[in-house]
């Protein structure tokens, strides 16, 4: 059974939507996101979200800078 999520950036969203990547500064966001999810992005400047989007892969990013 696919899941749904949805990150919050206030930076990122258009490298994420260009590079197709998301990251995360710790892993537990990312523990439970698998290939077949769908995932939306939403940018609080903009208030934008963006998706749905397909999770592709179950490799995880974790970037220890701030994501805001």
């Amino acid at each position: 059974m696919n899941k749904y999520h949805v990150f919050f950036t206030t930076k990122y969203s258009e490298i994420c939507l260009k590079e197709c990547c998301f990251g995360a500064s710790v892993s537990n966001s990312l523990a439970n996101i698998n290939a077949g999810d769908i995932a939306f992005i939403f940018d609080g400047l903009k208030r934008v979200l963006f998706g749905p989007v397909e999770i592709l892969s179950n490799g995880q990013h974790v970037d220890k800078r701030p994501i805001y």
